[in-house]
């Protein structure tokens, strides 16, 4: 924790966070975009902010973005870091930005829909 300098007083930071539960308060999640986080931030509804590290992360955070459902910051896949000022700049827009909610909202209504593990197990039972 020294390593990061003096933290804001708007931030709270620890070693670990219930993230499930963060998202159901959160308005923006910020996020590599790994399929789970991606899948668990649109769930809640909440749009993301992607920086992928690796391809896998920059498909996923291409597929957020064209339903308008997030923000991608590409820079740290392309080797570049990512500036506080962009990354403030990405915040801005997303929470100003209605568009970038209501797609979220979109995506989180169609993964509620599916019906989860409990329709996935059910279907999986009634093919065995």
């Amino acid at each position: 924790m020294a390593e990061l300098g003096p933290i804001p007083a708007n931030f709270i930071v620890r070693p670990f966070v219930p993230q499930l539960d963060v998202l159901q308060v959160a308005d923006v999640f910020i996020t590599h975009g790994g399929i789970n986080s991606v899948h668990e931030g649109l769930y809640y509804g909440v749009p993301l902010i992607l920086i992928p590290h690796q391809f896998e992360q920059l498909l996923n955070a291409r597929q957020v973005t064209a339903r308008n459902a997030g923000l991608l910051i590409d820079d740290q896949v392309k080797g570049q870091p990512v500036t506080p000022a962009q990354l403030r700049q990405a915040l801005q827009e997303v929470l100003a930005n209605r568009a970038y909610a209501e797609g979220a909202r979109q995506i989180q209504q169609l993964l509620r829909d599916t019906g989860g593990f409990r329709q996935a197990a059910d279907a999986i039972q009634a093919t065995l």
